[in-house]
């Protein structure tokens, strides 16, 4: 009986023995939480987001309104067995839109993709019902986006910090500029309406705009959400998301 108190006691000390944490583990433990937090702490200082109180108070609001109206509105477009509706809108916002986007490649020096975004028109307003069918895109002409902000990029103009615009979303100051000072340029779209009466163009106008917002908002719907489910501060992650793009 005895010798079997002293295994016993034996197994017990070696039990507690084990369960006792190593010194050396937990330094190297605490080390790693470190640095996880120092790179945590290093990615922050070098996001330029001075105005984050304002920010986040319209980030509030652009979620309020993208969760109440706009996800319902996209999720109701994919449910309803209007994918091939959906698509063909988004084909004739695009095309809508394409010359300007030709008028910044051409500011931007790039005449390949400017050249490529006139052919497209042209192909896409003659052959796809005024680019409802993306006829260019099935001939090899590549469907691209660009805009002002791109153009001041390319010329050298530096981000700036982040801003977060009402309904319009997270941006740059760059892309900010880019979307005001931008706004002549976009309006060229509205050249082949001058012979209609103006109310009737900026129905056209806006209505196509608002348009290829939703089809894009729906046809990033899945990513947007993951995205939101996954991050513990949604603000912090669509703004670092924003930053590392404009960077790009």
């Amino acid at each position: 009986i005895g010798s079997d108190l002293d295994t016993e006691k034996n197994t017990g000390s070696e039990l507690l023995d084990n369960e006792e944490p190593d010194d050396n583990e937990l330094d190297e433990d605490y080390e790693e939480d470190n640095d996880e937090d120092e790179e945590e702490e290093t990615e922050e200082e070098t996001i330029n987001d001075p105005f984050e109180k304002t920010n986040r108070k319209v980030f509030a609001f652009n979620d309020a309104l993208d969760r109440n109206i706009l996800q319902p509105l996209t999720s109701h477009k994919k449910s309803a067995n209007s994918s091939k509706i959906s698509k063909g809108i988004s084909n004739f916002s695009h095309n809508f839109f394409e010359l300007p986007r030709a008028i910044n490649y051409t500011l931007q020096g790039n005449i390949a993709n400017a050249a490529n975004s006139i052919g497209r028109i042209m192909v896409n307003t003659l052959f796809g019902f005024f680019g409802i069918a993306d006829v260019a895109e099935k001939l090899g002409m590549e469907k691209k986006n660009t805009n002002f902000g791109d153009t001041m990029k390319k010329w050298g103009i530096k981000p700036g910090p982040f801003i977060v615009l009402p309904f319009l979303g997270s941006t740059s100051m760059r892309g900010a500029m880019g979307q005001l000072a931008g706004i002549p340029i976009d309006s060229i779209a509205k050249l082949p309406l001058k012979n209609t009466k103006p109310i009737i163009r900026n129905i056209v106008y806006y209505g196509t705009y608002i348009s290829g917002l939703l089809s894009k908002r729906s046809a990033y719907e899945d990513m947007i959400n993951q995205v939101a489910s996954m991050s513990k501060d949604k603000y912090k992650t669509f703004r670092n998301l924003t930053m590392s793009m404009e960077q790009e």
